[in-house]
């Protein structure tokens, strides 16, 4: 009865290590293939990255040609088609320089300069667009120079994604300050910072901090850990802060920065108060090993395009016009659906949900055009309200969107919006 036992016991344990071997080699197929898919992606994305930037290239260069014309409408048009081409061929760069870091194909090429000034010189770029929304931009460090080595290209990069994405979350008369302080260790962050990279530490090195805060409505705390993602996205239903790449809300800046900062060895962390402010801490090591530029930058990057007053945002009124309300928070998406109706309609602007609910109110026209994606109350929101309240009930609204499932559809139909 015992050999029996055993003899059970051991073709149970052969029974058991064959199917242990069987599910081994099935899970390390199935991530020898995941690694294929994820690298077939990743070629994919760097192929049609490369074969976008032709045809843009092409279009940037027609839209220059244009500009040079006579006539002030098309000099108007020619100048949203190359910011839109620009805007573009960035996102492009971006995904390429994401594939060349997933691949290890990207390196330094740190030079020794006065990062001071190179911040103060990107922050400046930005003032012109700041200025345009009514935002207050300040620059600060606590020395008035500071000789390291650092990447331009790439820290232009990081500074311009997270500037980018503060002036997109900045309400008018709200600030953003730009501020670099200088350690002679690794300085500790209180515990309210979520750190996204904690570099190694070195009680030899010297440190830098650059802290980029925004006032604004901040970001959920259950969200913050997920916005370094790659194409992370919360919906803007549940929380409209987190489209927080540089350019439109792709996912890609702050992925983007994160990568950058691993190859730098640097350091990343974020704090958020709902409601207050967002500021994000970038932190690099301060080392003099790299060689002097020979001849001294004066243009160390290309500036942040600001927003020409090309196209008034409110078309003049006139007597015989009716008055449409336009709600849109991207001002050259704006300016081009101006530019297509000023001459049928007094143009009114709202840039957000809540300035087009209170616009409205006001002024009562005869026809809402509004975007449904839009931080704060979103076209669903605005659309829900105005058709329930009885001053503007009888206003026909338009819905503008790229969402275009029928799910998306419906909802805009439930709320009011106009079936075209």
């Amino acid at each position: 009865m015992g050999r029996w036992r055993d003899r059970r016991y051991e073709r149970a344990q052969i029974r058991l290590q064959s199917q242990i071997d069987e599910a081994t080699r099935t899970i390390a197929q199935q991530a020898q293939d995941l690694k294929q898919l994820d690298e077939a992606k990743s070629h994919f994305f760097a192929n049609i990255s490369h074969e976008f930037r032709t045809p843009l290239t092409i279009i940037m260069g027609m839209a220059d040609r244009l500009h040079q014309q006579a006539d002030p409408q098309l000099q108007q048009s020619a100048g949203l088609i190359k910011r839109s081409g620009q805007n573009l061929l960035r996102l492009v760069n971006q995904i390429l320089d994401l594939t060349k870091l997933e691949a290890g194909a990207m390196s330094l090429q740190p030079v020794r300069a006065d990062l001071v000034g190179f911040i103060r010189y990107v922050a400046e770029s930005f003032q012109p667009m700041a200025t345009t929304k009514g935002i207050y931009l300040h620059f600060q460090a606590d020395q008035p120079t500071l000789d390291t080595d650092f990447d331009k290209d790439k820290l232009n990069d990081i500074l311009s994604n997270l500037l980018t994405n503060a002036l997109k979350f900045t309400p008018a008369g709200g600030h953003i300050s730009c501020q670099l302080t200088t350690h002679p260790t690794y300085p500790p962050l209180p515990a309210d910072y979520y750190e996204a990279i904690v570099p190694t530490q070195s009680d030899d090195d010297s440190w830098i901090s650059i802290h980029i805060r925004n006032t604004g409505p901040g970001i959920s705390t259950q969200y913050i850990p997920h916005i370094f993602d790659r194409f992370y996205q919360q919906s803007t239903l549940d929380n409209p802060t987190l489209s927080v790449s540089g350019a439109g809300g792709t996912g890609i800046g702050l992925s983007l920065v994160r990568e950058l900062l691993l190859l730098m060895h640097g350091g990343l962390a974020v704090r958020s108060q709902t409601g207050e402010e967002t500021e994000f801490v970038v932190r690099l090591r301060q080392t003099r090993q790299s060689s002097v530029p020979q001849t001294p930058d004066t243009d160390p990057v290309v500036p942040h395009q600001s927003i020409p007053d090309e196209v008034a945002l409110t078309a003049a009124a006139g007597a015989d016009k009716p008055v449409l309300l336009l709600v849109e928070d991207n001002d050259d998406v704006a300016r081009y659906i101006v530019s297509c109706i000023q001459t049928d309609y007094s143009v009114l602007w709202a840039p957000n949900g809540q300035a087009g609910i209170d616009l409205a109110l006001e002024k009562i026209p005869d026809l809402i055009i509004s975007d449904v994606m839009m931080p704060g109350k979103d076209g669903f929101e605005l659309c829900a309200t105005l058709k329930s309240d009885e001053r503007t009930s009888h206003i026909p609204i338009v819905l503008l969107t790229a969402r275009s499932a029928a799910d998306d559809r419906l909802t805009g139909l439930r709320r009011g919006a106009m079936r075209t």
